[in-house]
């Protein structure tokens, strides 16, 4: 990584050296892998039977915000697995409904939602907390000569950190983050892009800049932080991926024969549609609230073809780049897919 002061670099390249020696001339089949993009459609029940779930949901929110212990009402009424659990679970963005996912990023930590509607449920969410496990940060490094020690290593600090409160002050006075950066920072791997020290996961960072780029909201500017290099300015520029901590209550009504027959002709229609060149990504914009079913779009990625399932790895051996196959099912209903390269 460019910059000096992010811990945990070097293990990066003896892991790039240990890759690039394996392998020699031959191939191994194991690795070889088809990129494809899918449609799915997951059954949902009829408006009926989630009208009722969704009463049962409010009559137990009641419950709750009356003094049931949540814990307790998500054993007793979630069909979810975390019921096991009490309802605890840890989720990433992005492996719930859209809907759920943002009434969670709505909520504060340690708050009640209210009931939360989805195409195929209804829940009662109470959000413990979330953390964001990306950020993309600038700083503005004040640096210090860390050969030095005791007094003179501490006058090096005092040093740095007027430098820093007068970059600052100058920011507060609208000057501009990525000029200072070019011009006063001491961090040859971003000061050039003008601070940008691009996206880092958490513990990439040294522990006093990472507390500070995570708990600022996007657009923000700390006052000047020590670390062992000096003294920084940071500006966090944006967050990501939410890891949610929640305790749920799930109410979902069971899926029937008959909710289940509407979901697969509704697929076998967009297949045709594909089938004479439709784009997936259009086709699941344009079945977005279908009655029949909840359409979910997943773009190009790439699969091991010793792990695909026996079904689609049959159909996959017997079409070309472009080609779509049949109707498949899995765990979630139904699907289809193209084949985009076969590598």
């Amino acid at each position: 990584m460019k910059n000096t002061w992010i811990r945990n670099v070097a293990g990066l390249a003896v892991v790039v050296m240990l890759m690039a020696g394996c392998g020699g001339e031959e191939e191994n089949p194991n690795l070889a892998t088809v990129q494809i993009e899918q449609l799915l459609v997951k059954p949902v029940p009829q408006q009926e039977a989630r009208d009722k779930a969704c009463s049962q949901a409010r009559e137990v929110l009641e419950q709750i915000r009356g003094g049931a212990d949540f814990a307790e009402m998500a054993a007793s009424y979630s069909t979810h697995s975390s019921a096991s659990d009490s309802g605890l679970i840890t989720l990433t963005q992005g492996w719930m409904e859209p809907e759920f996912d943002q009434a969670v990023l709505a909520v504060k930590d340690s708050t009640l939602s209210d009931v939360v509607h989805t195409p195929v449920a209804c829940y009662i969410i109470y959000r413990l907390y979330g953390t964001f496990l990306q950020v993309r940060t600038s700083h503005i490094l004040c640096g210090v000569d860390s050969k030095k020690e005791g007094a003179a290593l501490e006058a090096e600090f005092k040093r740095a950190e007027k430098e820093a409160w007068d970059v600052y002050n100058k920011l507060q006075a609208g000057g501009s983050f990525y000029d200072l950066a070019r011009e006063k920072s001491d961090d040859p791997g971003s000061a050039q892009e003008g601070g940008d020290v691009g996206w880092t996961k958490r513990n990439q960072l040294v522990r006093e800049y990472e507390a500070v780029a995570y708990a600022q909201e996007p657009g923000e500017i700390s006052k000047p932080v020590r670390s062992a290099y000096g003294w920084h300015v940071i500006r966090t520029v944006q967050k990501k991926d939410m890891s949610m901590t929640v305790r749920l209550i799930q109410f979902k009504p069971p899926v029937t024969d008959a909710d289940r027959r509407r979901a697969r002709r509704a697929l076998e229609q967009a297949r045709r549609q594909a089938d004479e060149g439709a784009g997936l990504a259009g086709l699941a914009q344009q079945l977005a609230g279908s009655p029949d079913g909840e359409f979910i779009y997943s773009e190009k990625f790439s699969v091991r073809k010793n792990v695909l399932r026996p079904d689609l790895a049959e159909q996959l051996g017997k079409m070309d780049t472009g080609d779509v196959s049949g109707v498949l099912e899995n765990e979630s209903g139904f699907y289809f897919v193209r084949l985009l390269e076969d590598e």
